[in-house]
């Protein structure tokens, strides 16, 4: 086995990974850039250049492979112009030439014919945006090179599909995602990687506050609908062997909004093979609030950036911090031994199944599902709708013109506050007074 990590550019992260002889790399990427990536900067510690090569450098002593995502899903068409082409060659040198990253990951074709061309040699992987799963796509990128293709996790329980796919691609490398718990064919699936690269992109000013509208969305399905939890394509630990005794051997471990002790618990439960207690310690799900697990940057942007923009919505927006705490789900790990029934998924088209009609995973979700705080996970629930609803009927932010004019009765009010206090006699003239 060999697990691909993600990073945030926490070097105890790295010094806690490097006790695994498992972990062959870790991935990461500038909070912005000109490329853009898969998290929006908003939930990104931000650091420059010469920090990040030091971090890359430190990482490889260590003995890992670093990665470094150059995989935007769209770039504005600026690829189309000599000086967008100039600023993406520019990013791409960098990485290769002063930072000295092992490899890099894409998105698109055009970056991987990019950075082919200019860097034969250099090991790149084509990403989980680009959606493989079909054995004549994937062909294509081995023939051109690809040193790795990280498969669509919507396919991670199709076993049928992943046998061919490993007879088929018999030289490139292929990573499966372990721990992401998107929607299955999650209805956002293909805009949403392409608003979290805008997101993340220096030119461009929604880089600064992410309202995360697809994440509401998709929280807000899972704990409507918990069965969704165990719909997602997520791998359980216990259930590697099952992946490598039909050829895959590369896993992939996210994600990079999370704090060290998370990514490193979840890491030790893959390599363990084994997890006792909540499988939602290890399973990626974003909502705010969670202090210990997720990057400090999140709740402090959310609190710095977002809350400062938005109206009197913001008590009940900044609500989700606690609400989102103790309104999470719990799965008993141990209790869906057996969920992964290889034989019956064999069987089973869930593409052409109608869910209702199955009931599979709502079945196992009532056996190994519950939520601790029934009164948070309703409220969490309604926090969630009404945050979306608000941000459909645009009544979330400000306009420019409030904004402006709430600056100007801020100052006005410092002013105020300023004429008072001079007005105040001072501690001598009281005590002389006295």
């Amino acid at each position: 086995m060999k697990l691909s990590v993600a990073a945030q550019w926490d070097k105890a992260l790295i010094d806690g990974l490097s006790q695994f002889k498992e972990v062959d790399s870790v991935y990461a990427k500038l909070g912005t850039d000109k490329v853009g990536g898969g998290r929006a900067s908003f939930v990104l510690p931000k650091l420059g250049r010469r920090r990040a090569e030091d971090y890359i450098k430190y990482t490889h002593s260590k003995g890992i492979k670093f990665i470094y995502l150059y995989n935007g899903s769209c770039l504005n068409a600026m690829e189309f112009s000599k000086k967008g082409r100039d600023k993406l060659l520019w990013e791409l040198d960098w990485a290769v030439n002063r930072a000295g990253v092992y490899g890099i990951t894409v998105s698109t074709n055009y970056l991987f014919k990019l950075a082919r061309k200019r860097y034969p040699k250099l090991p790149i992987g084509i990403g989980v945006f680009t959606w493989m799963g079909e054995p004549q796509r994937l062909k294509y990128f081995e023939d051109h090179g690809a040193s790795w293709i990280v498969l669509a996790f919507n396919i991670n329980r199709d076993f049928r599909l992943l046998e061919k796919i490993r007879k088929a691609i018999k030289h490139t490398d292929l990573t499966l995602f372990l721990n992401n718990i998107c929607l299955y064919h999650c209805p956002h699936q293909t805009y949403h990687p392409n608003v979290l690269t805008h997101f993340s992109q220096s030119h461009n000013r929604s880089s600064n506050v992410c309202v995360d509208y697809h994440t509401w969305t998709c929280n807000k399905i899972k704990l409507d609908t918990p069965e969704e939890l165990l719909k997602s394509r997520w791998i359980r630990p216990e259930d590697l062997k099952v992946y490598e005794e039909i050829g895959y051997e590369h896993f992939k471990i996210s994600d990079r909004s999370r704090a060290s002790s998370w990514l490193i618990r979840a890491t030790e439960a893959y390599v363990k093979r084994s997890y006792d207690g909540n499988l939602m310690d290890i399973l990626s799900l974003e909502i705010p609030g969670d202090e210990k697990n997720i990057q400090p940057e999140i709740n402090k942007n959310f609190r710095k950036r977002l809350l400062k923009y938005t109206k009197s919505d913001r008590v009940w927006l900044k609500g989700s911090f606690g609400w989102g705490k103790y309104g999470r789900p719990y799965i008993d790990n141990k209790k869906l031994n057996g969920f992964l029934n290889v034989k019956f998924l064999e069987n089973h088209d869930c593409d052409s199944w109608d869910c209702d009609n199955c009931g599979y995973c709502k079945r196992w979700s009532q056996k190994a599902m519950f939520f601790p705080n029934e009164e948070a996970h309703q409220k969490l629930r309604m926090i969630l709708g009404q945050s979306v609803t608000e941000f459909l009927h645009n009544r979330l932010f400000y306009s420019h013109r409030e904004l402006m004019g709430k600056g100007e009765k801020a100052q006005a009010d410092k002013e105020k506050t300023v004429e008072v206090r001079e007005e105040l006699p001072k501690k001598k003239e009281i005590s002389a007074s006295k």
